[in-house]
């Protein structure tokens, strides 16, 4: 019997994730590369928000710029 497991460890229930200090240093070294290389290999649902919260004050526009760097 094979098993793929994309299909095992896939998350089938919507989901929202939630990042506290989604500004910081942890959330830009190591949590937003970690979901980025779940959702390249599909392990989230359709239905999926994430949201993040952080102290400083930045724009949508601010904040995607840091990241994409």
């Amino acid at each position: 019997m094979t098993t793929d497991l994309n299909t095992i460890f896939r998350i089938k229930d919507p989901l929202i994730f939630t990042i506290y200090g989604a500004s910081g240093d942890l959330a830009k070294l190591k949590i937003f590369p970690a979901l980025f290389a779940l959702a390249a290999q599909n392990r989230f649902p359709e239905n999926l928000a994430i949201v993040g919260y952080a102290r400083s004050q930045k724009t949508h526009e601010e904040f995607r710029a840091d990241f994409s760097k």
